[in-house]
Formats: C-alpha cells, sequence, structure tokens
C-alpha cells in the first residue's frame, strides 16, 4: 500500500493591501469570527476576485479570551494552507490590515451556492448521494495526510457547495494536525448535535484521562468519522440529527443514555445505507469505519442498483475486508442465462465461470485502493466527478 501523503510546510500567502471591503456588513459570523465579502486585487492574476475574509470580531475585550481567539486563528490558517484537494475549499492566503493588528484574516473563495443545506433547499434535484460521497473523499483526504488532519466540527453548515455544485469541507477552526499521540486537543468542541459519545460522555475511568483534572476528551478521526455519519444523515433528509428534539440539551442527556437518530421513512433512506450511516456510530470508537471505506462503501451504493450486492457487500467495504461479498450467484451446476459480470462501479467484465469472476473482483477491489492512495498523492485530477469511480 502507497504511503501516505505527507502535509506539505507552511505556505502561507500575505495578502496585506489586497483586498477590500464590498459592503458594510458581514454575511455570516460564527462564534468568533465574521465573514466579509471582499475583492481581491489578485495581482498574480492580473484580475479581482471575489473573496469571503474570515475576521476576529472586533468586540472581544477580555486580555486572555482574545489571545486564546488569535491562537485558534492563526492555527486555522497553518492547517488550511497546508491542504490542497478538490473537495476542500482553498485557501488564498491571509491579510493582516481588516481586523485587530498582528491577526490574520483568512481569505478564500466567495461561492455564490453558500453551504449545503441552503443549496439543497433551492435546488431540491441535486444528487444528495453524489454530495455525500464527496464529503467522505474530503475527510478521507485529511485522515491520510502524513500526520493526519482531524477536521473537528464537521456538519452541513460547515460544506459548502462550489460554482461546479461540489462539496467542499471549509471552516477549519477545530482542526488540529494530529502528532505521535493520536489525540489533538483536551477541549470538547463542536456542536452537540454532531458530536461522538465519548466527547460528551467521556469514561473517566480510561487510563488515559486519569491524569487529567477536567476530564475531557480529545479530538480524533473516530470523533469526525462519528460526525460524517450525522452530517450524511442531516443532509439525506434535510433535517438536523435528533430533529425531533427542540434543546440541545435534551440531545446531551439522550446522547449520554446511549440513544441515536431514528432511521428516517424508506424513500429517504435505504437500508444499504443506513448500515453505512449507523457503523460511524459504533459504540466503541475503534469499531468505525474509515473515512475512505466509507467513501468506497458509498461509491458503490451510489454507482450501482442495490439490489445487485447485500448487505455483506458494504459491511464487507467498511469493515476494510478484501473481498466484497455478494449475494449469492446460481451454483456451477446451474448453467446462468447470462456470463457472471464484475459488480464493482464502472467495470464492464465478465466471466463464464463464477471463480474467476470473484478473483477478477478481488484484483478490482485491491486495485481501486491502492489507486485512489496514488491519486491523493499525485493531487488528484479536478475534472472527476468524484475520485472514486473508474471511467
Amino acid at each position: 500500500m502507497p504511503k501516505r501523503p505527507v502535509l506539505p510546510k507552511l505556505k502561507m500567502r500575505n495578502l496585506t493591501g489586497q483586498v477590500r471591503r464590498t459592503s458594510d456588513y458581514y454575511f455570516a459570523n460564527g462564534g468568533f469570527a465574521d465573514v466579509w465579502k471582499c475583492d481581491w486585487h489578485d495581482q498574480t492574476a492580473g484580475k479581482v476576485r471575489s473573496v469571503a475574509v474570515k475576521v476576529l470580531r472586533s468586540s472581544w475585550t477580555d486580555p486572555d479570551y482574545l489571545e486564546r481567539l488569535q491562537r485558534r486563528l492563526d492555527r486555522e490558517a497553518r492547517v488550511w494552507s497546508r491542504l490542497s484537494h478538490p473537495n476542500i475549499i482553498p485557501f488564498y492566503g491571509a491579510c493582516f490590515d481588516l481586523g485587530r493588528a498582528s491577526t490574520p484574516c483568512l481569505v478564500a473563495p466567495f461561492l455564490e451556492n453558500g453551504h449545503i443545506m441552503n443549496y439543497l433547499s433551492k435546488h431540491p434535484e441535486a444528487d444528495r448521494l453524489d454530495l455525500v460521497t464527496q464529503i467522505a473523499a474530503g475527510l478521507d483526504y485529511l485522515h491520510n495526510l502524513n500526520p493526519p488532519v482531524v477536521h473537528g466540527d464537521l456538519k452541513g453548515s460547515n460544506i459548502l457547495i462550489n460554482d461546479d455544485g461540489e462539496a467542499c469541507l471549509t471552516d477549519f477552526g477545530l482542526a488540529r494536525v494530529l502528532q505521535s499521540s493520536g489525540f489533538t486537543t483536551k477541549t470538547i468542541a463542536g456542536t452537540v448535535r454532531w458530536m461522538a459519545m465519548e466527547l460528551v460522555a467521556p469514561d473517566v475511568d480510561d487510563e488515559k484521562y486519569s491524569n487529567d483534572d477536567d476530564l475531557t476528551i480529545p479530538l480524533t478521526e473516530p470523533t469526525d468519522v462519528w460526525a460524517l455519519g450525522m452530517t450524511i444523515l442531516e443532509i439525506l433528509t434535510g433535517k438536523v440529527p435528533f430533529a425531533e428534539l427542540r434543546q440541545d440539551s435534551v440531545v446531551l442527556l439522550s446522547l449520554i443514555r446511549g440513544a441515536r437518530p431514528r432511521r428516517p421513512p424508506d424513500h429517504l433512506m435505504s437500508d444499504h445505507l443506513w448500515e453505512v450511516i449507523t457503523q460511524c456510530w459504533q459504540t466503541v470508537h475503534s469499531n468505525r469505519p474509515a473515512a475512505q471505506d466509507i467513501a468506497l462503501a458509498l461509491d458503490l451504493i451510489h454507482s450501482a442498483p442495490e439490489h445487485q450486492f447485500g448487505r455483506d457487500a458494504v459491511i464487507a467495504v467498511l469493515n476494510q475486508r478484501h473481498v466484497p461479498v455478494f449475494r449469492p450467484y446460481c451454483s456451477e451446476a446451474e448453467k446462468p442465462p447470462l456470463s457472471y459480470p464484475c459488480k464493482w462501479v464502472g467495470c464492464t467484465a465478465s466471466f463464464a465461470h463464477l471463480n474467476d469472476c470473484k478473483d477478477h473482483e478481488l484484483r478490482e477491489y485491491n486495485s481501486r485502493r491502492g489507486w485512489l492512495d496514488m491519486a491523493v498523492k499525485a493531487g488528484i485530477d479536478k475534472q472527476r466527478k468524484f475520485i472514486f469511480t473508474y471511467l
């Protein structure tokens, strides 16, 4: 298996003096910063670009809290500037003349489509399964870097739609680069409806936290995977997780008691998709599938009729088994009316004998996994609709 691509060195472009606000009001805001629409006079390209600029809110006065916010914004810039993937919002650079002195203002493309939930409300015909596959591809890229990057705040409002109608992850304010310990921070963060249960109900007897006075839990790749499951549910149904519970405090209590979101009606959620989502919510975080395997499973579901494969095929991919287990063929003693076709997406191969077909499917599975790693390492062809389909 190819090695993980190494996270590039920091390369932050200084755009001070090149960015100007185009409005007196911000168009979006978060917990500690506002986002303004601006024009960037790109001197290299010789044109003006519409950009979104994240600026630390000027109303903060407590010096200690302000210092923490500045560190967080600086960390976001450091992480974001090192990422490059079709399903990650590009980072143009930072300017230092729109907010507080010495505090970076983060510059990225301004996307007219907005975040994914707003986009879907205006475009109900959009291919939602295609979009969640792209989201999983972006998360897989983060987790497969060396060292890995954990997003930390994955949800619908942090996924934007670019001009080509593709999903892109944004808002890396909680993102961390995982070091050798495998953990990121001792601070619980994110939104409760998307938060993994170990973030809201930690096992205080775990030896990792035996010397931790505040008993808080770090963000990890499995906590991202939990949030991915919640985000897939949100996008496919158009509703936030636990939509029937109005108060976040009630959601928090339900999570502590081991509750999970209810299954939506069948017309919104097939058995195969529900299997993928519920695997993301495994209580034991080490039992959750990797983002790469979630994306492979979503690609299989998206591109092939579900009657061609069973639940065990989805589980095989999610559990990183090297043999996709499809529905049983008729026995060799019964001559099939047609040859045995390969069940993998985009493959047109067919075989006269069952064993030959199974051997081919195994090779195809291993080839796709290896090709995926090489594609990520090479930077990925941005012209593909998403990266998991063989054409």
